[in-house]
């Protein structure tokens, strides 16, 4: 029991170390109760390690079961099996660490602690099960200055170095308690250990910071301003009840989007475009969200003369010929309909060439696991409809094709990056955009389902290591909130008030560098999968102990 509540000291620490907390430093000491508990004699390190993240995901992220007084049935139970499975998944580097440990020693384990953890971390993103939104780099999101070299790394980086520190601050206390008979002298100033540890840590503090004032210094939001092209956007907030939405009438809700703007366009001016939040355009018909069929859409915005980008709802039909996925829907009339529904986002530039438009609609790619779409449908198609909840459309089509969408200004075609919703949790991904060129990057969501809890704001954070990863600004609109503007170092330009049916508009700069990130990606994550596969190999092919534990 003791080793138990070593574990929950670790997932404790880490938990109130995640934003929107202020506590981030604690990240850098949490891993050391359970190195030490990973130390005793005891065979139930199983039960520990799982109660150590079984904390750490409810600290964080208890709010996804969505606590609200219309919250959907499903969504709540869906919540709380995360929570008991996700500790699961985040017990697998501690597991690979205690192996490597057994196979080696406590010191050769320690170090390569943060390739193990990093490795597991970027290998748990790559699936349609995937749920990478606890990643311990994102602890360090209001360490604004510090984290700033993540557009060399990308996040994988700034969870390197919080291991690291774990790492090098245990084997001092360690060295201290076995050298030192724990007593804290005049001795330990000349001690190497000590003076080579406190030393590497020193640098990994200092470093970055140094790097961040400076980098900082050459994303001056105003001066970007001033030597850049910028595009003026509006964010739309209608602050729509998420559980009512799909029974008000869309219509009702497109016109209340529309009200915002020209409201905001009579007050504060002319925008080049307009950003409404996910799914704010539902259900109409089937020559709307089928055929295509935007008019009246079109006309309003020909009529001011600016673009629009928003959450839609698409329903495609397979065609004769055309072999629909098994996961495909069947009509409740006809089961040789097939079709598909897809959250996606919607582009309308002025004038449109409604024969272009297919090119105008991103698919989203990374669905919510369970909530939007059961992991890996096609191998359980025959499970899909117990995971279809009451709210809404339910189980998603998959997208495949990642691509920019493209506003027309002054005779230019700039490419925009839009993510949706839990995409942005993502950095290769969100990387992708800017890669294939994205002058600018939006977010819509629908965090209404999670309002007056942590959710939001994490989510908008999140968004801000998007920022400072590819050197990008964001525009973000959520139904609820967060909306606002995100400046390339991470930080908040303008936001409006939550909960509050609202529109803030912003310019904001086009930025074509690209970031070391931007360019090369998850190279540090890529590495460190390869560093632990050699490890785990070596030490599978070695049946006994290679070297006796040494003293730390």
């Amino acid at each position: 029991m003791k080793l138990v509540l070593f574990g929950v000291l670790t997932g404790a620490l880490l938990g109130i170390a995640f934003p929107p907390m202020p506590f981030y430093l604690l990240a850098f000491v949490a891993f050391i109760p359970i190195f030490y508990a990973l130390e005793q004699p005891n065979k139930k390190y199983f039960m520990m390690l799982y109660f150590t993240f079984f904390t750490y995901h409810g600290m964080a992220n208890w709010w996804i079961s969505s606590f609200q007084k219309d919250t959907d049935p499903y969504l709540m139970m869906a919540g709380f099996a995360i929570w008991l499975t996700h500790a699961f998944f985040l017990m697998m580097p501690i597991i690979a660490y205690s192996f490597v440990m057994k196979k080696f020693n406590s010191k050769i384990a320690l170090n390569f602690f943060p390739f193990i953890w990093v490795a597991f971390e970027w290998i748990h993103s790559q699936s349609e099960l995937s749920y990478p939104w606890l990643t311990i780099g994102n602890t360090q999101i209001l360490n604004n200055t510090w984290i700033q070299f993540i557009d060399i790394t990308g996040i994988w980086g700034a969870s390197f170095f919080i291991c690291y520190v774990n790492v090098l601050l245990y084997q001092i206390a360690i060295h201290i308690k076995n050298n030192h008979s724990g007593i804290i002298n005049k001795s330990l100033i000349k001690d190497r250990v000590i003076i080579k540890n406190s030393l590497i840590i020193s640098l990994i503090i200092i470093c970055p910071l140094i790097y961040g004032h400076f980098r900082k210094k050459e994303f001056v939001f105003e001066d970007l301003l001033k030597t850049h092209q910028t595009i003026k956007i509006a964010v739309i907030q209608p602050s729509i009840n998420p559980w009512a939405k799909w029974a008000e009438g869309p219509l009702n809700q497109i016109f209340l989007h529309q009200h915002l703007q020209d409201s905001l366009t009579k007050s504060q001016g002319k925008t080049d475009v307009s950003l409404w939040s996910e799914t704010a355009i539902g259900f109409l018909g089937l020559d709307f969200n089928s055929g295509h069929n935007f008019s009246f859409l079109q006309k309003w915005v020909d009529d001011n003369n600016h673009c629009l980008i928003s959450g839609y709802c698409e329903f495609y039909f397979y065609k004769k010929g055309e072999i629909p996925p098994i996961t495909a829907k069947e009509d409740k009339f006809d089961s040789n309909i097939k079709y598909d529904t897809y959250n996606s986002a919607l582009m309308l530039n002025k004038g449109n060439n409604l024969q272009n438009k297919k090119e105008q609609i991103y698919y989203k790619m990374r669905l919510t696991p369970f909530a939007e779409r059961l992991p890996h449908a096609e191998m359980f198609s025959f499970a899909k409809k117990w995971f279809e909840w009451g709210v809404g459309i339910s189980s998603w089509g998959l997208g495949k094709v990642q691509r920019n969408l493209y506003f027309h200004k002054e005779e230019k075609a700039i490419p925009i990056g839009n993510i949706i919703c839990i995409e942005s949790i993502y950095p290769e991904f969100v990387r992708n955009f800017a890669f294939m060129g994205a002058e600018v990057l939006t977010v819509i969501t629908n965090d209404a389902w999670y309002d007056y809890t942590p959710g939001p704001e994490q989510h908008f954070q999140i968004a801000c290591i998007r920022a400072i990863e590819n050197r990008r600004c964001i525009a973000r609109s959520a139904n609820s909130g967060v909306s606002g503007f995100i400046s390339p170092t991470g930080e908040s330009i303008k936001r409006a008030e939550q909960y509050k049916r609202t529109a803030v508009m912003q310019s904001l700069p086009l930025l074509k560098e690209k970031s070391f990130y931007t360019l090369y990606g998850d190279w540090l994550a890529r590495f460190s999968v390869f560093v632990t596969l050699c490890l785990m190999v070596f030490g599978f092919l070695n049946s006994k102990k290679l070297y006796q534990i040494n003293k730390i």
